[in-house]
């Protein structure tokens, strides 16, 4: 026996193993679209699963799942996994990540052997085994870790990047952006790092009353029943600067480092790296009572460059060309930096996510208003302002 069939054989026998183990929690959820089979053979484990993807599922449609997910905490099968891992050739290392910053990239090793996938993430031990189309999904973790948070930011990066990639072969294509909804249409916040996304977004659920889509991602699909473009929400943490969260008082108040309680503005505005703080999206629904929106059609796109000391201004974007450059960095493609885990992952999607993408980039404009958002601290006068924009644009246009 060769050691790639004998590997194969192994993997085969874990992902048996794992699909007859006990189940604890058994759900059906959509999101984005997708419709997920989940089984989770420990209750923590599938409680950190539902925090992070809970406020984006919706009920499912009741069809056959387009993804099933498995999720086993059994140190047995990590051993079997790493002997089937050492009889198969040197793995691909790769990237999977939120952000370009150390702290946002989780480094994985990546194996094939024959039509299944291996991952292996190198911070903490969380395997992902896959068949080639990413529709059978076996989880596999050691028996202590549903009881140390902090690693659960891997399960949930590898979760995200199987959404991400099944979604971008079913056809959509991944923006770096916040989103709200207002009046039952999208307004997408799209920008660099730093750029004011999360300003926008926060400004505008908390001091215009929108209702929030998502909070840093979202995913662009055709509608055949409109012929436009409709939104989804991803989930994705809420990173967010101290300084924009005092601008909020009351509840934000507690996820405020001490150290950044009562410093300068000029520090608050610094984005100094130990002045960010994540906020749980079940937090966030509970602070500001809101429900996250699933999906909605796209209705207009705001570009923001927001900064202290910036003088307030909203015009509007016209011209093809500033479209594709200020959109362009922001469109998930082998191509855009921080999207590094195409490294020996997603190769085969690149050349038609790249079409995609300058197709989006080259008939965008035609489709929905585009909004260039200037400012400083407050900026909900702006967003207003948009808003009235967005209600003289007839829904059967910005939907078509």
């Amino acid at each position: 026996m060769s050691a790639l069939t004998g590997a194969e054989d192994l993997l085969g026998d874990v992902e048996d193993t794992a699909a007859k183990a006990r189940c604890e929690v058994a759900a059906a959820w959509n999101v984005a679209g997708l419709e997920l089979d989940v089984r989770c053979g420990d209750q923590a484990l599938f409680e950190a699963l539902h925090a992070y993807l809970g406020s984006h599922t919706d009920r499912p449609t009741g069809g056959r799942p387009d993804v099933e997910m498995t999720f086993v905490a059994d140190d047995a099968l990590v051993g079997r996994l790493e002997e089937a891992a050492a009889r198969l050739a040197d793995p691909v290392p790769a990237m999977i990540s939120y952000c370009s910053t150390e702290k946002g990239r989780l480094p994985v090793e990546h194996w094939r052997a024959g039509e299944t996938v291996l991952l292996r993430t190198v911070k903490t031990p969380t395997w992902l085994l896959a068949d080639a189309a990413y529709t059978r999904l076996t989880f596999v973790v050691g028996d202590g870790y549903p009881a140390a948070p902090t690693v659960h930011k891997d399960l949930a990066l590898l979760i995200l990047h199987v959404l991400q990639r099944t979604l971008e072969v079913r056809g959509q294509l991944q923006v770096h952006a916040s989103a709200v909804v207002i009046n039952g249409r999208a307004v997408l916040f799209s920008g660099p790092k730093r750029s004011g996304k999360t300003t926008c977004f926060l400004d505008a659920i908390v001091r215009t009353g929108a209702t929030p889509l998502s909070v840093d991602k979202v995913h662009l699909a055709e509608d055949p029943a409109t012929g436009g473009l409709r939104v989804f929400g991803i989930p994705t943490r809420l990173r967010v600067l101290a300084g924009t969260l005092q601008k909020y008082p009351g509840s934000w108040d507690t996820f405020i480092p001490e150290e950044y309680r009562e410093v300068d503005e000029e520090r608050l505005w610094r984005g100094e790296s130990d002045s960010k703080v994540t906020v749980p999206l079940t937090s966030l629904r509970a602070i500001t009572g809101a429900d996250f929106e699933i999906s909605a059609p796209l209705g207009m796109i705001v570009l923001p460059d927001v900064a202290r000391g910036r003088e307030p201004l909203l015009r509007e974007v016209t011209d093809p060309a500033e479209v594709a450059a200020l959109m362009r960095p922001n469109l998930y493609t082998p191509d855009n930096p921080e999207e590094d885990w195409w490294s020996g992952i997603g190769e085969p999607l690149a050349a038609d996510l790249r079409a995609r993408a300058e197709a989006f980039l080259t008939g965008v404009g035609a489709r929905v208003p585009i909004l260039r958002l200037e400012g400083a601290e407050r900026i909900d006068h702006l967003l207003q302002d948009a808003w009235r924009r967005l209600a003289a644009v007839p829904a059967a246009v910005s939907d078509s």
